[in-house]
């Protein structure tokens, strides 16, 4: 679908639900959505300061691990039907929070 002028993510989810999800209730097809895409959300904001803000709200290190997982050096594949028609990609760097680092750059969001 990618990026349409006027239409935020929300608008974008919201037709491929209607598309995907809003099926006649007698169609026995499984349907799934996926949809991560937390590197794009926040590429104009430095990652730390939002880091850091999370970690100013009080989510713990595993939380937060995780989250940052998703910004650098994560791995990920998405296999569409029964067929070989699978695809991955790693994002370009790797990088680990350290909260005594990012301590202070909280209040730049």
């Amino acid at each position: 679908m990618g990026i349409r002028k006027n239409f935020c993510t929300h608008d974008s989810l919201a037709m491929i639900y209607h598309d995907v999800g809003d099926r006649h209730p007698n169609n026995q097809q499984l349907r799934a959505m996926v949809t991560v895409d937390l590197k794009k959300t926040y590429d104009t904001v430095p990652h730390e300061a939002v880091v850091s803000s999370m970690y100013e709200e009080g989510l713990e290190e595993k939380q937060l691990d995780f989250f940052c997982s998703f910004l650098a050096g994560r791995r990920y594949l998405v296999k569409l039907g029964d067929g070989p028609d699978a695809r991955s990609s790693t994002t370009k760097e790797k990088k680990h929070w350290n909260p005594s680092r990012s301590s202070g750059v909280a209040n730049i969001i």
